[in-house]
């Protein structure tokens, strides 16, 4: 089983993961979830945990139970697809405002709370994204740790996992940000904003972290008008 991801329970570890492989097409819509005692040997836990993650992922529609046949990825799971929704929803609309009103608040927590070790992971997730600029490759991954890394030092489990959630939502969104065939300044915009960010929790700055949490924010929204139009029809690099 991978390291720790900075979630506080096995379950949620193994959720994510299986979350994950469902957003990015390894799990495609229809497809036949491996068996408890599968995953359980996969992640090495017991089956009860594999059984509380696979309940989370049908608590939120993406899978589904068919009676007597298994577990099956739901043919149009319930999250946010920036593949299938080119235009801004209501729903991803919805979740902008719940990425607001969560993270301008963790930003604060963590600029206040944050420890030596809690600087040094978001600052590897910098980092990260710093060499995918230089390479011109996508820092998607690396933007949804740093997001995470900042929720981890707020030290509240309870906002760490709504945080976490809405990552996983947002992982199509950010990905697009990352691979714009039209808009290459796209990313060096976003990761300016990550700059400003990291260092006012570095500086223990409640303010600034909240300010910089929110103008990220607004740049996200920003840069959402600017490429729907060209999502449907963007091939992948």
């Amino acid at each position: 089983m991978k390291g720790s991801i900075h979630t506080p329970r096995l379950s949620e570890t193994i959720h994510r993961e299986l979350e994950r492989s469902i957003l990015d097409g390894s799990l495609p819509g229809g497809e036949k979830l491996p068996t408890e005692h599968a995953l359980a040997e996969r992640y090495a836990v017991s089956r009860s945990v594999v059984r509380e993650a696979v309940a989370r992922l049908k608590a939120e529609g993406m899978v589904e139970a068919r009676q007597g046949s298994g577990t099956y990825v739901a043919k149009q799971p319930r999250v946010l697809s920036f593949k299938q929704q080119a235009e801004a929803t209501p729903e991803l609309k919805q979740v902008l405002e719940l990425r607001r009103i969560v993270e301008v608040a963790v930003a604060g927590l963590a600029a206040e709370r944050r420890s030596e070790s809690d600087l040094k992971a978001i600052r590897a997730s910098l980092t990260a994204m710093d060499k995918a600029l230089a390479l011109g490759d996508s820092g998607a991954a690396a933007d949804d740790a740093f997001h995470e890394a900042i929720a981890a030092a707020a030290k509240n489990p309870y906002l760490q996992r709504v945080v976490n959630f809405v990552s996983a939502q947002f992982s199509e969104v950010r990905r697009l940000t990352w691979e714009p065939a039209d808009y290459p300044d796209l990313p060096q915009r976003a990761q300016d904003e990550h700059q400003k960010l990291f260092a006012a929790i570095a500086a223990r700055d409640v303010e600034a972290a909240q300010r910089y949490a929110g103008a990220h924010l607004d740049g996200v929204d920003s840069r959402l008008k600017e490429v729907p139009g060209q999502a449907a029809g963007r091939k992948k690099r």
